[in-house]
């Protein structure tokens, strides 16, 4: 493993807690997804190099790689070292390493990838930096190579307490020059950088009580609940944050029993794009 960039910091810890809310995550999404490639990939056919931008544990890489019987070549990047499993417990065909979207990628891996997938991770880059972040990774899929992106919609909530929750993300992301809705702009970013092929879904995704999967159910309600105490904990030393300290601290017990008792819907958009071949 080589690490080539300085860690950064992810307002969710880096610890056990937060790797289990990413399993669970993980498992809900592909629950209600039903498949981790949306992209017109034959990842089966072996020979393959794909890229997991925010990879986490590797996790979806993991995940991909168990159930494809053909012989690819996984990449997983983050800037949490501390999720990475121990080398040891790597797959033959895997390799994890230190990388931001904010920084530059490595020479020897532009256009080296048949697939980039990332989920969950653009507003990392900031307003900011969010050109040069997806130039970035879309400089790394090979020509006729494919994209994938996942981002979640937090305008769309069905309580009260997720519609607080949805004004305390703009309130944490605009004070941290953070974009919160960049998940309906993706189509069209992929469209102006001259991807072609772009491809676009929707899925509100059953959070608690609105599941009819039980235990995906209790695995959404309990993953969502997490992801809200670390906007509330970051909320907390956020400079500029308009929430007080009271309305934070009622905020996640609020969260938990609106989707224990009645649920809700996490929207998130799927969007993928091939990189034109150019013809000499």
């Amino acid at each position: 493993m080589s690490v080539s960039q300085e860690q950064e910091k992810y307002f969710m810890e880096g610890n056990a807690a937060e790797i289990q809310r990413l399993s669970f995550q993980h498992e809900v999404l592909k629950n209600h997804i039903g498949a981790l490639v949306l992209a017109p990939v034959e990842v089966s056919k072996g020979g393959l190099r794909i890229l997991d931008s925010a990879t986490a544990d590797g996790l979806w890489l993991r995940d991909l790689a168990g159930n494809v019987p053909a012989d690819n070549t996984y990449v997983g990047t983050d800037i949490m070292e501390a999720y990475f499993p121990p080398e040891s417990d790597w797959p033959s065909n895997m390799s994890l390493t230190i990388q931001s979207i904010t920084k530059p990628w490595p020479v020897t891996w532009r256009e080296g990838f048949d697939l980039v997938h990332q989920r969950f991770a653009l507003p990392a880059a900031g307003k900011s930096g969010l050109k040069d972040a997806l130039s970035g990774l879309i400089g790394l899929v090979k020509p006729g190579g494919w994209i994938q992106l996942v981002e979640a919609d937090h305008s769309v909530f069905t309580g009260p307490a997720m519609g607080e929750l949805f004004e305390l993300v703009k309130d944490v992301f605009g004070a941290m020059d953070v974009g919160y809705d960049h998940a309906r702009d993706i189509k069209t970013m992929f469209q102006d950088a001259g991807l072609e092929q772009v491809e676009e879904r929707v899925y509100d995704v059953p959070l608690g009580a609105k599941n009819p999967d039980a235990e995906m159910g209790q695995k959404s309600a309990h993953a969502f609940t997490m992801g809200a105490a670390g906007i509330v904990g970051a909320a907390k030393s956020t400079p500029g944050c308009t929430f007080s300290a009271a309305r934070l601290d009622a905020l996640k017990p609020s969260i938990e029993r609106e989707l224990q008792e009645q649920g809700g819907v996490n929207r998130v958009y799927v969007v993928w794009a091939c990189k034109p071949v150019v013809e000499d």
